[in-house]
């Protein structure tokens, strides 16, 4: 299988699309250098994590998977493309700060990615959302009733 990289998932014009590209199907049990917690503080907790991590936020303009739609603001994970290891990280392998191996995601994105299911990403489609629709005491000119809250279980 070949090594998926950043310049290849830039590709895909969609977020779906570079979701799919990058999901790793994985799940709980599953061999990861996670139990090593020392291994995964030094390697966090190191100047050269920090600056490549900077770079790549400014990279992706801190965007969920470098779509520019998808601006992320909550703290941005950045993610190992192709997933780290407790040797990797023992033996402070290039990869593991490759910028062709990382990018910009979200807490939701990334546990996506992770467990391969989709359903862990959050709907993309905004609400719409009407004049004092949270204050329905103001009477709102939202075009609804004067008894219509708007909220699915009162309707």
């Amino acid at each position: 299988m070949a090594r998926k990289t950043y310049s290849e998932m830039l590709e895909l014009p969609t977020f779906e699309e570079r979701y799919e590209y990058l999901k790793l199907g994985g799940g709980f049990g599953t061999a990861t250098y996670g139990s090593s917690r020392y291994l995964k503080q030094r390697f966090y907790m190191s100047n050269e994590w920090h600056d490549v991590r900077n770079e790549v936020i400014v990279r992706d303009c801190g965007c969920d998977l470098a779509v520019p739609e998808y601006e992320i603001f909550s703290p941005i994970y950045v993610h190992h493309i192709q997933p780290m290891t407790r040797d990797l990280v023992y033996n402070h392998d290039r990869l593991i700060f490759d910028l062709e191996n990382l990018v910009c995601v979200t807490y939701n994105t990334h546990k996506a990615i992770h467990y391969g299911d989709a359903m862990m990403l959050m709907d993309a489609k905004p609400v719409e959302r009407f004049p004092n629709d949270t204050c329905p005491w103001k009477g709102g000119t939202s075009g609804r009733n004067e008894f219509d809250t708007g909220h699915p279980r009162f309707r």
